[in-house]
């Protein structure tokens, strides 16, 4: 990936170059192509755009990426950039940008800190959809994903295995617990309740973000909205089970009176 400045926008764009051994493979060269058209179709502002290839150059192994937005989480948290106020926002902008890939019929299957950059402004924007796939499609072999392991949904080194929503739940999940943890989230893997319990994070977020990690994909949020609606989740729901609780405590401290009193009688 280099950084250059396009002269007929009069702006710095990201110039993406294939290896020249990638090069030689058509297989390859075919799907950098087909990935590059997919995405010039999403549209979204937290996503960084693709300008497509240069104008006269070799159209399969250089693309052109939008250059405005350069810095990603582990550069903020490392500036103390990056407050824990600010982490719900940048977890719902990147939502709403894997929901829109989503309505495309795209699945991202990278997303992790490295591929989350933020503008001049702060505003997040969600990178490198080079390992994006069809919705509901199909892989041939596994172990297809390149991605760091700790993101990597577990359902991506399955054999065959099939693209769904739950596989950008759970790194969008993934990518909110490094960003809370301020650091890999490798306990997560090995403790997930007593990682996620000990987060600077509301309980509604705590819940969705341990949900949204699930093992298994069917224990997950089936859609990126259902995961967002999560984690703006009201508390009455729990509010409700502690007072039934505390009800059903006083009854039997009511109950427990009344038979000491009955037997002293």
């Amino acid at each position: 990936m280099w950084r250059t400045h396009d002269h007929k926008l009069g702006r710095e764009v990201a110039l993406k170059v294939l290896h020249p051994q990638l090069c030689r493979r058509a297989d390859v060269v075919k799907k950098f192509r087909r990935a590059a058209e997919r995405m010039r179709t999403l549209e979204h502002p937290h996503i960084v755009p693709v300008l497509g290839p240069p104008e006269g150059g070799p159209r399969p192994p250089l693309l052109r990426h939008g250059a405005d937005a350069r810095r990603h989480p582990r550069e903020a948290l490392r500036r103390r950039k990056l407050a824990v106020d600010n982490i719900l926002p940048i977890v719902r902008a990147l939502g709403s940008a894997l929901a829109h890939a989503h309505e495309h019929k795209l699945l991202h299957r990278d997303v992790e800190p490295s591929n989350v950059l933020f503008d001049d402004v702060g505003q997040p924007r969600l990178a490198d959809f080079d390992m994006a796939l069809e919705l509901g499609k199909i892989l041939d072999t596994g172990m297809s994903h390149l991605g760091p392991a700790i993101y990597v949904a577990p359902e991506c080194v399955a054999a065959h295995p099939e693209a769904r929503p739950e596989t950008d739940v759970y790194g969008l999940a993934m990518t909110a617990l490094f960003m809370y943890n301020g650091a890999a989230p490798i306990e997560a893997l090995r403790a997930p309740k007593r990682f996620v319990g000990r987060l600077p994070c509301p309980p509604a977020v705590r819940r969705a973000l341990l949900r949204a990690g699930a093992f298994e994909p069917r224990d997950r949020f089936p859609s990126i909205a259902a995961f967002l609606a999560a984690l703006d989740e009201p508390e009455t729901r729990w509010s409700r089970v502690r007072l039934f609780a505390l009800i059903a405590i006083g009854a039997c401290l009511g109950v427990g009176l009344t038979t000491c009193a009955l037997l002293r009688a």
